[in-house]
């Protein structure tokens, strides 16, 4: 059974190396760096004598909000507690015999399958062709794929007609496209499959807010399918998962078109440079990233230095938490083992510094030579 850690555990972090949380500058979890929109704040402030009533259980007003910003009939849009909520959703509700994992991949996908017992089979991508999908069909009877597009951890970008060709090509199986990263490219549109998910019968999009808006602590995310595929769905979900602040802020920020413009422009900046700066740096071999995430492996061997032995990503998490860093080692990614980490695009000051110090630990360390690609690519 593969480990179901994630990213963004500071509370954690702090508890194990006895440090306070002013002192870890959080590489793990994938959040946009800017943090929240700026009317956040006032918008909290300004709903805060709701709290007092429950919550809209059906968070209509959201989903109307979100039918007016993408041009869809709200009867088509799910609201969640985060899009996990969603992912651990719809296996319940829809109870499919079988299903497909593209991996290495997040793996609550395969937590939520399990917890309803669904037998899962893996479909592993290669490192040499940058862990991306290259198959039309899947074993007859498959029920449920959950696919991640760009996919966490590895960063592949699937073309929207590939994607479109594979849902075509499998009318028997529902596709779980987890678009929760998509916010960040330039232009999304041209990879969302968020205006297909109505008019296909078997394709449902998942969208998380959580990200790129910076809303780890307040939780939000939605899913759009058909209005067959939402209302069966709907039937399953608990009441009141959505908080009546959440609602609020998801109403308003989703429309904050200069807050979306500016930080997709700082991503687009950032993750170049963060890139280019981790590849001069010889044990260590980035990934060519589409977000706002770098899949990063670490040199073959064994490393020494005059303070620690580093042998894997979980040796190297402890060393750079030490300097104030904290990294999402990906040894708990099924098809990925302890030479990956992760490392989430932050400022540029923050940037340089993990450089820095990585470039300080392969000055000091012996390592072998790695022999792997030149180059990559993102599809």
């Amino acid at each position: 059974m593969v480990n179901h850690s994630h990213g963004g555990n500071i509370e954690a972090a702090v508890r194990e190396f006895a440090l306070s949380g002013s002192e870890i500058i959080d590489f793990s979890a994938n959040i946009n760096p800017l943090g929240y929109p700026p009317q956040l704040p006032e918008i909290i402030k300004s709903n805060i004598g709701r709290i007092i009533h429950y919550p809209d259980p059906k968070a209509l007003a959201l989903r109307e909000k979100l039918g007016e910003r993408f041009s869809l009939d709200p009867r088509t849009i799910l609201v969640g507690n985060g899009s996990t909520e969603l992912i651990y959703l719809m296996p319940r509700a829809l109870k499919p015999k079988s299903a497909g994992l593209i991996v290495p991949t997040y793996s609550d996908y395969e937590r939520a399958l399990r917890q309803v017992e669904t037998a899962i089979a893996f479909i592993g991508t290669k490192e040499e062709d940058d862990f991306t999908l290259n198959t039309l069909e899947f074993a007859p009877g498959t029920e449920m794929v959950f696919l991640g597009n760009p996919n966490n951890p590895t960063g592949t970008l699937l073309e929207k007609d590939f994607l479109l060709e594979v849902i075509h090509c499998n009318p028997g199986t529902i596709f779980v496209v987890d678009e929760a990263f998509i916010d960040f490219l330039p232009r999304p549109e041209e990879y969302s499959l968020i205006k297909e998910a109505v008019e296909l019968a078997n394709l449902v999009v998942l969208r998380s807010m959580t990200k790129f808006f910076a809303l780890p602590g307040l939780r939000l995310g939605y899913l759009v399918s058909s209005s067959k595929i939402v209302e069966s769905l709907e039937k399953y979900q608990e009441p009141w998962t959505i908080n009546t602040l959440a609602q609020a802020a998801g109403e308003h920020i989703i429309f904050e078109d200069e807050y979306i413009r500016r930080s997709r422009d700082f991503i687009s900046t950032e993750k170049d440079f963060f890139y280019q700066a981790l590849a001069q740096i010889g044990p260590f071999y980035p990934f060519k990233p589409s977000v706002n995430f770098i899949l990063v492996r670490m040199a073959e061997g064994r490393w020494w230095n005059k303070k620690s032995k580093i042998q894997g990503a979980d040796q190297l998490r402890k060393v750079l938490i030490k300097e104030g860093f904290l990294i999402r080692d990906c040894s708990s990614f099924r098809g990925l083992d302890r030479r990956f980490f992760r490392l989430a695009v932050r400022t540029r000051q923050e940037n340089r510094g993990i450089v820095s110090a990585l470039r300080r630990i392969a000055h000091r360390s012996k390592y072998s030579s790695y022999n792997g690609p030149k180059h990559r690519t993102v599809c």
